[in-house]
């Protein structure tokens, strides 16, 4: 049997895998349970309305929908954002589509990821790197629950996606039950208005449906009342355009995390709703081979 990977090593694994979820969340949704989003990774490279196109097999397949209406950013209270929150899914379902842009710091892990995101259908195509621009390229393809991943030119694997549904609403669920801190000052995120507001939010609701053991291991060891920070900025239609965490796993976490080395950082965000085009459904992938789940004995996820 296989030794698992230490904690710190399948973390990395999970909250790659998990950002790809949380950091699509760059929309709103009013129904349901918040699903699990790690936010335990990253920083940014498209700020400022500045943007790159997603390679690869993130073109084509379908175009979006149109950007919505309105705009300007929310009156300075709490009210205002969360009123703006709720107003997310109706804007979302008429953008359909937009861009994603992010970079990951977890674990001794550095990742930058570019791609798509079909906002009602929960599928998302990525290209990412890990160890900066020079780094190893990984494309991922998210589709019903499902992330599969390739590695250069070679053959892709699935795995049923650690966030536990795949949903890209997942990190806007998270903010309704968030506990809002501060609203902050208006910031130009691609040629609108957001305001910035931070909050936080449970332990629970973040890794809460995570099927992996480390995470698991994460939720069991954690303090009561255990949150973690998190800083969004939003337009008025509900629409959100950046997304930051950036903590020490091992003060939100407890024991469980003690092993896990410096400050894990998220920063993603969000551009081009109604404009960039829906990910494609990359050649292959329903030849995929299942990834065996870190620490379950060889277990397969498929």
């Amino acid at each position: 049997m296989r030794s698992p990977r230490p904690l710190s090593s399948r973390l990395g694994v999970v909250a790659t895998a998990a950002l790809l979820a949380a950091g699509v969340a760059g929309c709103g949704s009013d129904d349901d349970e918040p699903t699990a989003s790690t936010g335990t990774t990253a920083a940014t490279t498209a700020q400022g309305g500045t943007t790159t196109d997603a390679g690869g097999s993130t073109s084509a397949g379908g175009s979006g929908g149109e950007a919505p209406a309105g705009g300007g950013a929310p009156a300075q209270d709490e009210e205002a954002i969360r009123a703006a929150i709720r107003r997310g899914p109706e804007a979302v379902t008429q953008a359909k589509t937009a861009r994603i842009s992010l970079e990951l710091k977890n674990a001794g892990i550095n990742t930058t990821g570019e791609g798509v995101v079909e906002l009602t259908t929960e599928r998302y195509a990525m290209k990412q790197r890990l160890g900066g621009t020079s780094g190893q390229e990984i494309e991922n393809y998210g589709e019903k629950g499902k992330v599969y991943v390739r590695t250069g030119s070679g053959g892709w694997s699935v795995t049923d996606n650690p966030v536990g549904s795949g949903d890209p609403l997942a990190q806007i669920r998270q903010l309704e039950k968030a506990k809002i801190l501060r609203v902050r000052e208006t910031a130009e995120l691609d040629g609108t208005t957001c305001r910035w507001f931070d909050a936080e939010v449970a332990v629970k609701d973040v890794l809460g449906n995570i099927a992996d053991p480390a995470a698991k291991a994460l939720i069991e060891g954690a303090p009561d009342g255990a949150a973690i920070p998190v800083s969004s900025c939003v337009d008025d239609r509900g629409l959100t355009y950046a997304v930051d965490q950036e903590f020490s796993p091992a003060e939100v976490f407890g024991g469980a995390a003690a092993s896990l080395p410096g400050t894990s950082v998220t920063k993603v965000r969000m551009s081009d709703y109604g404009e960039a085009p829906a990910p494609e459904r990359p050649a292959g992938i329903d030849d995929a081979k299942p990834i065996s789940i870190p620490g379950s004995g060889g277990a397969t996820t498929n």
